[in-house]
């Protein structure tokens, strides 16, 4: 059997070919910003997670009896500048008709502004134990997938003990190392169709640098794209990188 087909030209891209590995570059330690026990880790190893997503929730009951006391002491303050305006107001009156002396007004009212810079500074206070209480319910700042599960229920936690890490798939760096004899021909900038054993989706991107030094021992160049949120993609995976290094016309 014979096969007839016509023939024409078309125009072919020069490409290179290589298999490398994905770098996760946001890869947070999800940690505690107060000092507390920790009631209930929401997630475990594996689990996908959203950004914004509850992770842990902390013990808050130091914080509530510190807001109680904090308003009660803004409470007192303002009673006592509530009080303090009126014996100002009342005064100034006085001073008018002459029935006291300038200097007793002054006195109250330099009372009068202390009691203001008392109140700011309770009112500060009351909204930073606020702040920090809030802090109690820990949240996930990137999407991506619980890899360690670091505190448990009943630990207590310092400033700065780590709860989980999350590895995030939003921002991920390919590593392709190509033979030292094509390094003259990469340049960044240039067209890279990257794909991965873990997803179907191939992903177009570019060159973003080149590594200076030549990888001792494989005598590679170590050629860097970035690929952004791009779903099922993880990071420690192996990827396959074809750069399009020119076309062939005709």
């Amino acid at each position: 059997m014979i096969s007839v087909t016509h023939v024409k030209k078309q125009a072919i891209d020069i490409t290179e070919q290589s298999v490398g590995s994905l770098e996760g570059l946001t890869n947070p330690t999800v940690s505690s910003e107060v000092a507390a026990k920790v009631i209930r880790v929401h997630v475990n190893i594996g689990q996908a997670v959203k950004q914004g997503q509850l992770i842990a929730t902390l013990d808050a009951t130091d914080f509530s009896l510190q807001i109680k006391e904090a308003q009660a002491e803004v409470a007192r303050i303002e009673a006592l500048l509530n009080n303090q305006n009126k014996i100002v107001e009342r005064n100034q009156v006085l001073v008018a008709k002459k029935f006291i002396s300038q200097n007793a007004l002054d006195n109250d009212s330099s009372q009068q502004a202390a009691l203001n810079e008392q109140w700011a500074g309770a009112r500060a206070r009351l909204d930073s134990i606020k702040h920090n209480g809030n802090k109690t319910r820990v949240y996930a700042p990137a999407a991506g997938r619980i890899e360690k599960k670091i505190a448990v229920e009943g630990e207590f936690l310092r400033v700065g003990d780590p709860i989980v890490l999350i590895v995030s798939s939003q921002l991920l760096r390919a590593h392709l190392p190509f033979p030292e004899h094509i390094g003259a021909k990469l340049k960044p900038g240039l067209k890279v169709r990257l794909s991965t054993p873990t997803s179907s989706q191939t992903m177009d991107a570019v060159i973003h640098e080149l590594k200076p030094m030549i990888t001792e021992g494989s005598r590679s160049v170590d050629v860097i794209a970035d690929v952004r949120n791009a779903p099922g993609w993880q990071a420690g995976a192996s990827v396959d990188g074809t750069v399009v290094l020119g076309t062939q016309a005709d």
